[in-house]
C-alpha cells in the first residue's frame, strides 16, 4: 500500500469517525434529556445501570477483537484472503457461541437484576432487559466479526457512517415516540430494532468487496490467543463499566447513576473525539509495523505523541471549566435529585485525560501483538481500579468511584509509554516525559489565568460564546508553548497532515 493511498485512508477514517462523535453528542445530549424530561432521573439511571450489566458479557469474548486484529493486518495488507478466510470463519463460529450465551445471562439477568436494584417492579425491569438486550445479540451473532475485519482494513468509514446514520434514526424515533406518550419499553425497544440495522449492512458490504471462502478450514490459533488478549479486555471493561456498577450495588440510588451517566455524556463526548483520531490512525500504524517500516512508523509515534497531548490539553483544559456550568443548563427543571457536583466533575475530567493520554502507546502494543507481554500490568490496572473505587465509595460515593478511575489510568498509562519504548520500537522514554512536562506546565498556566472568571452561563447560548472563548484562549496557549518548545516536529506534523509530505 503506498503512502498516500494509507494517508488518505487515515484522513477519511479521521473524518467520518470525527463526523460520528459530531452526531453522538448531538444525539447524546437529546435522547437522555428526554428521558429524564419525561420519565424521570430513576429510570434514566435504571437504563444506564442495566446497559453496563448487559456490558458484562463482553468478557466472555476474553479480548478476541484486539487479537484478530492483529492477525488480520498482515493478510489484508497482501491481500492473502485464504488466510484471512481461516480467521474470519473461527471468529464468526466464536461471536455465534457468545450470542447463544448471551441469551444465558440475559434470562439470569431477568432474575438477579431486580434484587439488586428494587426501584421498580419484576415485570418492568424484565422487560426493560429484554428490551435493550435484542440489539447486543443480533449484533455479536450477524455483525460482530465482519466490523472488526472492516477495522482492521481501514475502513473504519463505514463503522462509522452506519453508526451515525443508526444514532440518527434513533434519536428521530425515540423523540416521536415518547412526543406521543409511548412507554419507555416501546422506545428502548424500538431502539433496538434500528441499530439492527448496521450487522446487515457489515454482512452485505463484505459478502460483496471480499472474496471470504466459508470452506476454509477456521484457523483455531487465533482464538487460543484470545486469552493473551484477555488483560486489555478486561481493563477496558472494568474502566467503562466499573463505575456505575458500583453505585448500584453500594449506593443502590439510581438518581446517583443518573448524575454520573450525564456527566459521562459529556466527557465521554470529549474522548469520543480524540479516540475518533485515534482509530483512524491505528489501522495505519498496524499497515506499517506489518511491512517493517520502522523509521517511518517512529517518526508517526512522534507526531502522533505531541499532536495527542496537544488535543488533550485543549479539550480537557476546556472541559474542566465548561461541563459543570453545561450540566446546570442541562438539567435546569429537574428536581429530583442535585446534579452539581464541580469536585467529580474535575476527577472524572482528569480521569478520562488520563486515559486518552495512553492512546499512541497502547495503539502500537495492540497492533504488534503484544497482548501476553502486557497482560499483568492490565489486570494490575483493572484490580487497582476496583479495589480503590469500592474502598471510597461508601465515604465519597460518586466521587470516590472517580478517584479510583483516575489513580488506575494514572499508572497504567505510564506503564504503557515505558514498555513501548522499551520493547516494540526502542524510544527514548524521554521523549514523552518533555512533552508531558510542558504540557503540564502549559495547563497550570491557563488554569491560573481562567480560574479568575466566573463561567456560569443563564442560557445556552451564553455558554456557547464562554466555551468558544475558552477554547480559542487555550489552543492559543498550546499552540505558542508547543511550538516553542518542538518547533521542528510541529512542522513535520503540519506538513504531513496539510501538505501531504512523506514522513521519513
Amino acid at each position: 500500500m503506498g503512502v498516500q493511498v494509507r494517508k488518505k485512508k487515515v484522513i477519511l477514517n479521521i473524518l467520518s469517525n470525527l463526523f460520528q462523535q459530531l452526531v453522538i453528542i448531538v444525539c447524546g445530549l437529546i435522547v437522555p434529556r428526554m428521558i429524564i424530561g419525561t420519565y424521570g432521573s430513576d429510570i434514566n439511571g435504571t437504563i444506564s445501570s442495566i446497559t453496563q450489566f448487559l456490558g458484562y458479557i463482553t468478557l466472555i469474548e476474553s479480548g478476541i477483537g484486539g487479537v484478530v486484529k492483529a492477525e488480520l493486518y498482515k493478510p489484508l495488507a497482501y491481500k492473502n484472503y485464504k488466510e484471512v478466510s481461516g480467521i474470519i470463519n473461527a471468529t464468526e463460529r466464536f461471536f455465534r457461541r457468545v450470542a447463544y450465551l448471551f441469551i444465558i445471562y440475559v434470562i439470569v439477568l431477568i432474575f438477579i437484576y431486580p434484587k439488586i436494584n428494587k426501584s421498580h417492579d419484576l415485570m418492568f425491569t424484565s422487560s426493560m432487559i429484554l428490551a435493550i438486550s435484542i440489539g447486543t445479540l443480533i449484533q455479536y451473532y450477524f455483525g460482530m466479526t465482519y466490523q472488526l475485519m472492516l477495522a482492521a482494513d481501514q475502513k473504519l468509514w463505514l463503522i462509522s457512517t452506519m453508526q451515525s446514520v443508526t444514532l440518527i434514526l434513533n434519536a428521530i424515533f425515540t423523540v416521536i415516540l415518547i412526543l406521543l406518550g409511548c412507554s419507555i419499553i416501546t422506545v428502548k425497544l424500538v431502539s433496538s430494532f434500528i441499530f439492527m440495522l448496521r450487522p446487515l449492512v457489515y454482512n452485505i458490504y463484505v459478502r460483496r468487496q471480499y472474496d471470504i471462502n466459508k470452506k476454509v478450514e477456521p484457523t483455531n490459533d487465533v482464538l487460543k490467543q484470545r486469552w493473551d488478549g484477555f488483560g486489555q479486555h478486561i481493563a477496558y471493561f472494568i474502566h467503562t463499566n466499573t463505575d456505575i456498577v458500583i453505585l448500584t450495588i453500594f449506593s443502590r440510588r439510581m438518581s446517583e447513576v443518573s448524575v454520573y451517566s450525564v456527566y459521562m455524556l459529556v466527557v465521554n463526548s470529549v474522548k469520543g473525539i480524540i479516540s475518533s483520531i485515534s482509530s483512524g490512525i491505528s489501522a495505519s500504524l498496524g499497515n506499517l509495523y506489518a511491512k517493517q517500516e520502522t523509521i517511518r512508523l517512529n517518526k508517526i509515534i512522534d507526531i502522533y505523541e505531541l499532536f495527542n497531548m496537544m488535543i488533550i490539553n485543549v479539550l480537557f483544559g476546556t472541559t474542566a471549566f465548561a461541563i459543570v456550568p453545561f450540566v446546570a443548563l442541562y438539567t435546569n427543571e429537574v428536581a429530583d435529585v442535585n446534579y452539581i457536583r464541580p469536585i467529580f466533575a474535575f476527577v472524572i475530567v482528569a480521569s478520562e485525560a488520563a486515559y486518552c493520554l495512553r492512546f499512541p502507546y497502547s495503539d502500537l502494543v495492540f497492533v504488534a501483538g503484544h497482548f501476553r507481554q502486557t497482560r499483568n500490568g492490565a489486570y494490575f490496572e483493572a484490580i487497582l481500579n476496583i479495589i480503590v473505587s469500592v474502598l471510597l465509595v461508601f465515604q465519597y460515593g460518586i466521587i470516590g468511584v472517580a478517584i479510583g478511575t483516575l489513580f488506575s489510568m494514572i499508572l497504567r498509562s505510564i506503564q504503557y509509554v515505558q514498555y513501548l519504548s522499551k520493547n516494540i520500537i526502542n524510544r527514548p522514554i524521554k521523549k514523552f516525559y518533555k512533552k508531558f512536562i510542558v504540557n503540564l506546565l502549559l495547563m497550570v498556566l491557563y488554569y491560573i489565568i481562567l480560574s479568575q472568571f466566573d463561567f456560569k452561563s443563564a442560557s445556552v447560548l451564553g455558554w456557547i460564546c464562554s466555551s468558544i472563548g475558552q477554547v480559542l484562549f487555550i489552543s492559543a496557549i498550546v499552540l505558542v508553548g508547543n511550538w516553542l518548545f518542538d518547533r521542528k516536529l510541529m512542522e513535520e506534523g503540519i506538513s504531513y497532515v496539510c501538505k501531504r509530505k512523506q514522513v521519513d
